[in-house]
């Protein structure tokens, strides 16, 4: 009797940190593809790494393949029965696994497949299937949202292939699209799944959005801003509370959420962005701006509802004026920002970036000195 197993493109911190835990967890042997050949061979020859839990507890994984190479991939899985392809490679890198996909959906032809994009991102399988213009009936396309930190930070300085994290995490799938509880061990299936899609969105996203730009100042890691200055802290604190008292109005107006049941989230979240176990940088935060510009994304959807329900969006007006006018070197995404900004001007860059109106934009910035 074959195996059952998971193609999973992606052997990076999430990818080995808390994908592999989901499979391994649910019987579901795990294979990566990873286009880093060093990584690939490192782990190809050690044969396994371990997960430190903030020092807590330590997790070692050995039931793995790791491949770089679709061929040797295609190769390795005759003895395995495949029944889920999963991403954790963020979806701007699609356009690049589409030939590999279409090389793995020809030679399982045949198999009913459940595929996941495990992504930072909105509708991340939704994507993905947009993208590979999949029209299968046996590929069985799953939205989900997933939710750890896991910095790029090494336990031992002498190996890069073991991981820390942090303790938490959560892993929710769109019960719409549910074919088997092959997977049921720490995830959480739910038949309204656009509630906590926003609940993670906006509470989680768009909270270390804001803190990654509004209060970078002398900070390299989130736990920083708690330590270093004690009143820029206590004024943080003030506009936290503020921050997620309108949010959890908006949560609560929009998809019927307790308030209490969100106080606690919030909290929870809270102890988790100043964590000093977790080596989170704030530069982190500020990572590929164009797509978290989106109309659907963290920080124009929020405004939108900030704006309906007659709170006062300023905080997230500098946010995005910040978002266009602070520029990373070293990003890509920011630094085309950075061109739009100079050829285009401040305002025609948002309606490019966020496929929102002209007269949307400025009422936006109107404000911001």
């Amino acid at each position: 009797m074959k195996k059952i197993a998971a193609i999973h493109f992606g052997a990076g911190n999430i990818g080995r940190g808390l994908i592999s835990k989901i499979y391994l967890s649910n019987n579901i042997e795990i294979i990566f593809l990873d286009n880093n050949k060093e990584l690939v061979e490192k782990l190809q020859q050690k044969k396994e790494y371990k997960i430190n839990y903030e020092n807590e507890k330590i997790e070692t994984f050995n039931n793995f393949l790791i491949f770089s190479s679709i061929e040797e991939l295609i190769n390795s899985i005759e003895n395995y029965e495949i029944k889920f392809i999963s991403t954790s490679i963020g979806t701007k890198n699609f356009q690049f696994i589409k030939n590999d996909l279409e090389h793995i959906f020809y030679k399982l032809s045949n198999n009913k497949i459940n595929i996941i994009a495990f992504e930072n991102d909105f509708m991340a399988s939704t994507i993905l299937k947009t993208i590979m213009n999949d029209k299968n009936e046996n590929h069985n396309y799953i939205d989900c949202l997933i939710d750890k930190i896991v910095p790029n930070f090494k336990i031992d300085q002498n190996s890069d292939l073991d991981i820390y994290t942090e303790k938490y995490f959560e892993v929710i799938f769109d019960n719409k699209n549910k074919k088997d509880d092959l997977i049921s061990k720490n995830v959480k299936w739910t038949n309204n799944f656009e509630p906590f899609l926003y609940r993670k969105l906006w509470i989680i996203n768009s909270t270390h959005l804001m803190l990654g730009y509004l209060f970078k100042e002398n900070n390299n890691f989130l736990y920083e801003m708690q330590e270093k200055q004690f009143i820029k802290f206590k004024e943080l604190n003030n506009v936290l509370d503020t921050w997620f008292s309108n949010i959890s109005l908006i949560l609560n107006k929009e998809y019927n959420f307790d308030y209490d049941e969100l106080e606690k989230y919030i909290e929870i979240n809270k102890k988790r962005i100043f964590n000093k176990n977790i080596k989170d940088k704030t530069k982190r935060l500020r990572r590929d701006p164009i797509k978290k510009l989106k109309e659907n994304e963290r920080v124009i959807s929020l405004l939108k509802k900030f704006k309906k329900y007659n709170l006062n969006y300023e905080i997230l007006s500098k946010l995005i004026y910040e978002m266009l006018t602070f520029i990373e070197i070293d990003d890509e995404q920011s630094k085309e920002i950075g061109e739009s900004v100079k050829k285009e001007g401040i305002i025609l860059t948002l309606v490019k970036f966020s496929n929102i109106s002209e007269d949307f934009a400025k009422e936006i910035l109107k404000n911001i000195k």
